[in-house]
């Protein structure tokens, strides 16, 4: 039995209501509580390849029609060859079946098949299958991905239909949705919707509309809506990701419902499709639903429900999916930029001569890059401009001073010590906004760090009585958690922070400030000048020479010259095992590690060698660093064979299979890791 027969399960030919599978028992059970048959159904059954269903149309409980052809009835078989019945639709009937008995005929109607009458049978379909020794080691392992369990359950989109399914005595159900709305919403970029009756593609953020597409639909043997969800994910967070919406490799993914029926597949709305047109534009991070209606017979499968019969309208519904999986990449990746974190300022503090300046004024301050700039909303209050789209906002402060104060809020108070701006106070009743204002706020550093105080970045706080605000007094929060030391300990590893200070005045209220830290691993030239754009670079902060292997120098020269390397996927993925290749047989001919095991077979465990044997040796690990420049605890952490294999492992179908197995980002990856163990090798050969 193959793996996609297991697919089946939920969809045998039957409304499916309950599933129970017992491993030790060997059974597994399907049943629905639909309308039974009577004894003309059942002849109709045993007749293979005859049905007298009408595929796609209603029934009359709404739902649709999935079989036509009768081979429903031979699926249960695929998981054992004894298989009963019970079914009642006015009248009770039980009958089993032996699969070796009939497996040769066409027709079965003539076999003696004792069919008992059991009134006792409720209404609908119960089927018990006996499993076959290898169909429940295989069920079991299937169904312990919870991927896999997920399209069980939600194998049919009706309203109000449920299905549960007991494994071994732990039940699981399709009762709690997960709702679109409500995946990581934060992180999501737009909500889009598409129905073909209206003909256009709605893009909302935030639970706003932030544009429509209008985009006609061509055709008449069948309809389509798309809901569908795009994200701006950190690698990290695709585990909070519902496994409903993953692919046999974890990837992200919509689901295709056709006639309210999963389709499983994974070709015809190809997330990644932006690869080979513009990478730029590429919006992969999608989950959602894709339905198709029709009740043109010519929508046809394969027997397992995985592909298209090919034909004129399923070449049209493939078409249909894959164009507008186009436009709506398309089109999204025009207006991403700054929706996740609204970072749509060039400055969030003005100079005093703001403080009449006209709304043209305040609007050249949003970033020209922001798509929706003749969209922002604007309002004045007071010092303070808030600017407001979909929901969200971003403010800037103006710089108060004596000369810009109305003359009703200027104070004569004689103690103007605390005032360095403008040599005032504020009275009692009339205060000034309480501010924090940072040195900056964006900041780049190189790591590994020390211990940060946060606090040095503030420049200034003074509260609305234009008081200096004690630091303990201030809120600081990192990447949304509270930070009551103010320290930030060592960063080893590239990353992207959020800083918040906030402090609530007593008379103006709650204010904020935000500092965005950017820590980055200084890159530099592994061969020549520094340059931190080249695909091939070194975790240091000065140039390194190669000189082992002429050829593996003259391919870092060449991918490192690309001017756009995203244009030449192909050639440097086969190019980067190169690299790993001529290293491992350079190091091999030196016949200076006959130690080490560079002749078992596999070029990722040769690599990985390499680099458990480095990573064994304190002397190796200091020289390396040393020679190379790269930090210590860095290059520790470079040193995990793991890494490796997984990049030699991709680097093997890059050059076999091209970038149809391969993504950009993995190319990057595989360019670090070539990147070191070039260096690995080197430092190599010069000790000994």
């Amino acid at each position: 039995m193959e793996k996609d027969d297991i697919q089946q399960i939920g969809r045998i030919g039957f409304i499916v209501a309950v599933n129970n599978f017992d491993s030790e028992k060997g059974i597994l059970v399907v049943e629905d509580d639909g309308d039974g048959m009577d004894s003309s159904n059942i002849d109709t059954l045993l007749h293979i390849s005859k049905s007298n269903k009408k595929y796609a149309h209603l029934n009359e409980n709404g739902r649709y029609i999935q079989g036509s052809k009768g081979l429903g009835f031979l699926s249960v078989f695929k998981f054992g060859n004894i298989v009963t019945w019970k079914t009642k639709k006015d009248k009770g009937y039980q009958f089993t079946i032996n699969y070796d008995k009939i497996k040769n005929m066409d027709d079965i109607t003539s076999i003696n098949i004792e069919i008992e009458k059991n009134d006792n049978i409720k209404k609908g379909t119960t089927i018990i299958i006996n499993l076959r020794k290898e169909s429940i080691d295989l069920l079991s392992k299937y169904l312990s991905d919870p991927t896999n369990l997920k399209k069980i359950l939600y194998c049919f989109k009706f309203k109000n239909f449920n299905i549960t399914f007991k494994i071994d005595n732990v039940t699981y159900d399709n009762l709690s949705p997960t709702l679109l709305d409500n995946i990581l919403p934060g992180r999501q970029l737009f909500h889009v919707t598409y129905k073909s009756d209206e003909g256009k593609i709605i893009f909302k953020h935030n639970n706003h509309i932030a544009f429509e597409y209008s985009y006609k639909f061509n055709y008449s043997e069948f309809k389509a809506d798309l809901d569908l969800v795009i994200f701006q994910l950190k690698q990290n967070l695709l585990k909070d990701i519902d496994p409903l919406f993953k692919n046999n490799a974890g990837q992200l993914t919509p689901l295709i419902y056709v006639n309210t029926n999963l389709f499983n597949n994974y070709t015809l709305f190809d997330p990644n499709v932006m690869q080979k047109i513009k990478y730029s534009s590429i919006m992969n991070q999608i989950v959602g639903y894709i339905h198709i209606t029709s009740s043109n017979q010519k929508l046809d499968f394969n027997s397992d429900r995985t592909q298209f019969v090919e034909n004129a309208l399923t070449n049209n519904v493939s078409d249909f999916i894959n164009n507008i999986n186009i436009t709506i990449q398309t089109e999204a990746s025009k207006r991403k930029k700054y929706l996740i974190d609204f970072n749509i300022l060039t400055q969030n503090e003005l100079s005093s001569s703001y403080i009449n300046a006209s709304e043209g004024e305040y609007r050249k301050i949003i970033k020209r890059d922001f798509a929706f700039k003749d969209n922002v909303s604007i309002t004045k209050n007071g010092y303070l401009i808030e600017y407001s789209f979909l929901g969200k906002s971003a403010k800037a402060t103006i710089e108060h001073n004596i000369k810009n104060t109305p003359p009703n809020q200027e104070d004569n108070n004689p103690d103007s010590s605390n005032n360095p701006q403008s040599g005032h106070s504020p009275t009692e009743n009339n205060y000034i906004p309480a501010f924090i204002k940072l040195k900056s706020k964006n900041m780049r550093i190189k790591i590994p760090t020390k211990q940060i105080n946060l606090y040095n970045y503030i420049e200034s706080a003074k509260n609305s009585k234009n008081q200096t605000i004690n630091n303990k007094k201030i809120l600081i929060k990192v990447n949304n958690k509270e930070n009551k030391t103010g320290i930030l300990e060592c960063i080893t590893r590239p990353s992207l922070i959020k800083v918040e200070y906030l402090y609530q005045d007593d008379n103006t209220g709650r204010t904020y400030s935000e500092l965005s830290i950017e820590f980055y691993q200084p890159n530099s030239s592994i061969i020549g000048s520094s340059n931190e754009d080249n695909l091939i670079s070194i975790p240091a902060m000065k140039s390194y020479t190669i000189n082992y292997n002429n050829h593996v120098d003259n391919l870092i020269k060449q991918i490192n010259s690309l001017k756009k390397p995203e244009e030449y996927n192909e050639i440097i993925s086969c190019s980067l095992r190169a690299i790993f290749e001529i290293s491992i047989d350079t190091l091999i001919k030196s016949e200076k590690y006959k130690d080490l095991p560079l002749n078992i077979s596999g070029l990722e465990n040769r690599v990985a060698a390499v680099v458990e044997y480095i990573s064994k040796s304190n002397d190796l690990k200091t020289k390396i660093s040393n020679n190379s420049g790269i930090d210590f605890q860095s290059l520790g952490n470079l040193l995990n064979k793991k890494d490796y294999i997984s990049a030699i492992q991709k680097a093997h179908l890059a050059a076999h299979k091209s970038t149809t197995y391969i993504s950009e980002n993995d190319i990057k990856e595989l360019a670090k890791k070539a990147s070191i163990f070039v260096i690995f090798i080197n430092e190599l050969l010069k000790l000994q």
